[in-house]
């Protein structure tokens, strides 16, 4: 556990860095001062200023996020009206600044992709294999269980992979495809399945039941599984490789926060469809034991899920900054700083208590 929680930290710690730095290098490049580089929120922990920089650099206790305080950030505040201040850039500088961090976290993804498939491999479905690939292994991965299904009953859980099956009376079955669990569920009274999560192997024993299967009369044990191909590419191909892979994940995590928000909307699903910074922990922890072919791509793409986040118009993100640049945009004068200020601490608040809903969830479901 202890080491678990040290890996999330550095992992965190990683990608707040990653999407500061962006924050500070877009802001230099304009000629804006920063005051202030911090990673984590206050208490301060230390703090110190290199000799001939404006920038003082931090290190706070709170580690989930990270700041850049610049100089003047809104019209009222000390240095406002100076040359190098944020309030007097040009908004198309300020905007550059403000989607910086994001920039920097889908770069962080694209590199960490490139190395995954460059170095460790990366798993695929089989169907999508690249023609430059080497297949390194064939696996069959669980995506999705669903409750109160045979296979939730046995304990099978999203991200383990089918070892091996053994059809009731018949011989059992390595290193199965997905078509080999279909036919071995309709056909067989009971199987015995070999899993393995996390490193470890576990051999469960489950019944297929009908009204599973989409095809009526057919039976099946409730999980939805892919055939995974574990690959490498040439280093050469590597990073094109990943600029498919980190575009369509963007794309995915872009269609399924439009569709969560949808069904929020319409009272569909609740905050324990959501995982927090307790359930990002633990799987950190499951995809670190998994090796660093599962825990590299989980990086990427939860760099990937922080920067699409940080581009949401909500107060206290980098996109509700965002919209307020465009809308003094429009109206070519700043907005009241008492206007700005209310509503990102309002904003901060309402976050604050969604992370600690979701958290709660989180350590719900862990000690379930």
């Amino acid at each position: 556990m202890g080491t678990t929680i040290l890996l999330f930290l550095l992992i965190i710690f990683f990608l707040v860095l990653v999407h500061e730095w962006g924050h500070f290098w877009f802001a230099r490049r304009f000629g804006i001062t920063v005051e202030e580089f911090a990673i984590g929120f206050p208490p301060r922990l230390l703090r110190w200023r290199p000799r001939g920089s404006a920038t003082t650099f931090s290190l706070n206790l709170l580690p989930f996020g990270g700041f850049v305080r610049l100089k003047g950030e809104d019209s009222e505040a000390k240095g406002a009206g100076d040359p190098d201040s944020f309030a007097q850039a040009p908004r198309y500088a300020q905007a550059a600044v403000l989607v910086g961090g994001v920039a920097m976290n889908v770069l962080a993804g694209w590199l960490l992709y490139t190395l995954a498939y460059g170095w460790t491999g990366v798993l695929v479905s089989r169907d999508d294999v690249p023609s430059t690939a080497t297949v390194l292994a064939r696996k069959l991965v669980v995506l999705d269980v669903l409750p109160e299904s045979p296979a939730a009953e046995a304990g099978v859980q999203t991200g383990d992979i089918i070892v091996s099956i053994t059809p009731r009376g018949g011989d059992p079955i390595p290193n199965p495809t997905l078509a080999d669990l279909v036919t071995a569920a309709q056909e067989a009274a009971s199987l015995q399945i070999v899993l393995e999560r996390a490193g470890e192997r576990h051999s469960v024993s489950i019944t297929p039941l009908e009204g599973l299967s989409p095809e009526e009369g057919k039976r099946a044990i409730g999980v939805r599984a892919i055939d995974a191909t574990l690959i490498r590419v040439p280093w050469w191909v590597a990073p094109w490789e990943g600029l498919v892979h980190t575009l369509t994940t963007l794309q995915q995590i872009l269609v399924g926060i439009l569709s969560l928000l949808a069904q929020l909307v319409n009272g569909g699903p609740t905050l324990s469809a959501l995982t927090g910074p307790v359930g990002i922990a633990a799987l950190v922890g499951e995809a670190s034991a998994m090796g660093l072919t599962f825990l590299i791509p989980f990086v990427a793409l939860i760099s990937l899920n922080l920067g699409v986040l940080n581009l949401l118009p909500l107060p206290a993100l980098d996109g509700g900054r965002l919209l307020i640049v465009g809308i003094e945009a429009l109206l070519r004068r700043p907005l009241s700083p008492r206007v700005i200020h209310t509503v990102t601490i309002v904003g901060f608040a309402f976050l604050l208590l969604i992370v600690l809903a979701v958290t709660y969830q989180d350590v719900r479901r862990l000690i379930a």
